[in-house]
């Protein structure tokens, strides 16, 4: 194995082209081996355990970006969502995906999939697994971005809930010597699609330009939005 591959795992691809999306991007931008697992509705205790699968090798970077899905909240279990998402039949998806937001609304659950304590425990446990694997990567935790409208109209709470349990990231990353990568801070509404969270080319250009910044650079300290949007293009 090269000794400067990089693994992501896992990211949110959104609905883009495959060699637009950031570890692409990233790997075109950099010459660095990029290594991508992403597994729809992954979550915090999911990571932990798919590390397990991929083999041990010299890693220079072990990127971790789990995404939203356990901030939203919920009325199905975890493993009836992860089995509406994956129904074959659109119209009987949005329709189960509309009652639960109805019954969340009329219910006014707010509380997320896991508690601010697990999912540290999480993420904490997938860095030591990554740095066994791997021989000490970098390791580089990207936080959450906040949803639009369009997510909070249906899952009221969630934004709530994506501040609490991005609190906890960086108290990880702090906790753990790993790199926080706030990436709300780096991003406005243009470099998302319709849902604010999934990202679009743009967004995924711009990810992976941070992303260069910090591993070509050594360095935590992230430009400023106006010079990384200039880079991205």
């Amino acid at each position: 194995m090269s000794s400067n591959r990089t693994l992501d795992l896992p990211n949110p691809m959104g609905d883009v082209a495959e060699e637009d999306t950031y570890p692409r991007v990233l790997h075109d931008l950099t010459g660095m081996e990029v290594e991508t697992l992403s597994v729809p509705w992954l979550t915090a205790k999911d990571a932990r355990s798919q590390i397990k699968k991929i083999t041990d090798c010299n890693a220079s970077f072990f990127i971790l970006n789990v995404g939203m899905a356990e901030s939203l909240p919920h009325i199905y279990p975890i493993w009836i969502r992860k089995m509406i998402n994956k129904f074959p039949i659109l119209p009987v998806r949005r329709r189960l995906n509309n009652l639960e937001s109805q019954l969340i609304i009329l219910t006014n659950r707010r509380k997320p999939w896991i508690s601010r304590d697990d999912y540290g425990r999480c993420v904490k446990k997938t860095i030591e697994r990554a740095q066994q694997k791997f021989q000490n990567p970098r390791v580089i935790l990207i936080n959450t971005c906040h949803s639009g409208d369009f997510v909070e109209r249906k899952r009221p709470g969630t934004n709530n809930n994506i501040e609490v349990l991005n609190d906890e990231l960086k108290k990880v990353a702090e906790e753990t010597g790993a790199e926080y990568l706030d990436i709300d801070s780096v991003s406005d509404d243009s470099k998302f699609i319709y849902d604010r969270v999934h990202f679009n080319a743009q967004g995924h250009r711009q990810t992976a330009e941070v992303l260069r910044q910090i591993m070509e650079n050594n360095s935590r300290e992230i430009q400023p939005l106006s010079k990384l949007q200039e880079a991205a293009e």
